[in-house]
């Protein structure tokens, strides 16, 4: 018998895979990465459509998709660490990106390690990192994710980062980035700042280098695309 077909029927094989996908680019998928998704039995994703379009891409027969988005992960995650305990080969996906990171995915992560499972992390593209690099901004840096939609909630977040000393990095989407952009300038006066947008993509571009130039060069103008806001020290 194979000795990985041995490991399995013996329970040894409890595993998870988080794996990062392209947040645009297709050839920033790793040889790690197709073989994950290859031997994949079951894939936890955000959204099963993504993803199966993911494996149409790249040309690999699909396995069983779990939709595993935020609403839905907390009643889902314990007949999930079943069958990792059973031995079924799991991958954990987001959309784009590593799960995780302003994705679904910790929850699994964590109750997988609860339960005894070995956690592998296949890295992968992150729009975060990405924009870091490019923004040319030294030091470290927070990731904040997407800021609360409004009201106090809103206010409290934006002070507490502008107080925190760090680079920081917040995702946004491209119908309300003038809005944040406006409401950055208000609460932190003009920092250094980078836009960028549709990272690894055809159109990828990148709107600055300071938060007063980012209002000033989208006012009046439509956007489209994942945004990502690098916002530099004061």
């Amino acid at each position: 018998m194979h000795n990985k077909e041995a490991e399995r029927m013996n329970g040894y094989n409890a595993l998870l895979q988080v794996v990062g996908t392209p947040i645009g680019n297709l050839q920033d998928v790793s040889p790690r990465v197709m073989e994950a998704l290859r031997e994949a039995e079951v894939v936890a994703c955000e959204d099963t459509r993504r993803c199966g379009q993911l494996y149409k891409l790249l040309a690999i027969k699909t396995p069983k998709l779990v939709s595993f988005y935020k609403e839905v992960e907390h009643r889902r995650v314990e007949a999930l660490v079943v069958q990792l305990l059973e031995g079924t080969r799991m991958v954990l996906v987001s959309d784009a990106g590593m799960p995780g990171i302003s994705d679904p995915g910790a929850v699994l992560v964590a109750a997988a390690r609860a339960a005894g499972v070995r956690v592998e992390v296949i890295p992968g593209p992150c729009a975060a990192t990405v924009a870091v690099a490019g923004s040319g901004f030294e030091g470290g840096f927070v990731m904040a994710g997407f800021l609360p939609r409004k009201g106090k909630e809103r206010r409290a977040r934006l002070e507490q980062l502008g107080a925190c000393g760090e680079t920081v990095v917040l995702y946004e989407s491209p119908f309300r980035a003038k809005d944040t952009v406006a409401d950055l300038l208000k609460a932190w006066g003009n920092r250094p700042a980078w836009l960028a947008r549709e990272l690894t993509k055809l159109h990828e571009e990148w709107v600055g280098p300071d938060l007063q130039g980012l209002a000033d060069k989208l006012a009046g103008r439509g956007l489209k695309g994942e945004c990502v806001l690098v916002i530099g020290k004061q």
